[in-house]
Order: structure tokens, then C-alpha cells, then sequence
């Protein structure tokens, strides 16, 4: 019987094993730049909407670093009459902030929060 030479399993298990530290790595450093730097996230169940239409939801900045005035932009997909800005808004490091919305019509009001590293969807259903 013939095996494979020694040579050709040697470069085999060598070729194998830098596939694994390439796949480890890249998740790690997946998982390591996503809370790091300047990430933001909204507060699981922030969001409520009033009667009068204020539309109102919580974000938290999940990075080590704070975001400053100017990390910050918003992009109206269904919103209100009167739009929040959010350029001016400065979130510390962990720390958390309120975006308001006034003027908002019933159903559903959707905006994007676009931040340094990514951006989220804000929705909330208005009476």
C-alpha cells in the first residue's frame, strides 16, 4: 500500500493550521473592534411615541471612546415634522443620550442614526 509522501502531509497540516489562525483572527478582531473605538446602540424597549406626536428613543454609546459633536447624523426615512439634530449631540464614553422627534403623524416613524463606526434603525409606532 502507498500513503501520501511525508512532504505533501507536512505542507497539508501546514496549509490547515494558517487557515485556522486566519479564520481566528479575523473573528477575533471582528469582536474586539466592535466595542471598541465609537459604537452607538439603541436602549431595547427606549422607544415610545405620545399621543401629540413626540417620538422620543435612548442611545447608548457601546464604545471605549466618546463621540462628539459632529459624529452624529441622522437620515429620515418615514419621520416627523420637526427633525431632531443630532450634530451637536456628544455621547461619553458608555454613557447615554435621549434623540427627540416632534410633530409626528400615526404609524410607524423610521429614521437612521448614522454614527462613526455604525449606524442603527429607529422606529417606533406613533397612536
Amino acid at each position: 500500500m502507498k500513503g501520501i509522501s511525508p512532504v505533501i502531509a507536512t505542507l497539508l497540516l501546514l496549509v490547515i493550521t494558517l487557515g485556522l489562525i486566519g479564520m481566528a483572527y479575523g473573528y477575533i478582531s471582528g469582536i474586539f473592534t466592535a466595542k471598541t473605538g465609537k459604537s452607538i446602540d439603541e436602549i431595547t424597549g427606549s422607544a415610545s411615541c405620545t399621543i401629540g406626536g413626540a417620538a422620543s428613543w435612548t442611545v447608548k454609546n457601546i464604545g471605549s471612546t466618546a463621540i462628539v459633536a459632529g459624529d452624529l447624523s441622522l437620515t429620515v426615512i418615514s419621520g416627523c415634522t420637526i427633525d431632531p439634530d443630532v450634530s451637536a449631540t456628544t455621547i461619553t464614553t458608555l454613557g447615554i443620550t435621549t434623540i427627540d422627534a416632534t410633530g409626528c403623524s400615526s404609524g410607524l416613524v423610521k429614521y437612521k442614526l448614522i454614527g462613526p463606526s455604525n449606524a442603527i434603525d429607529l422606529e417606533v409606532m406613533c397612536p
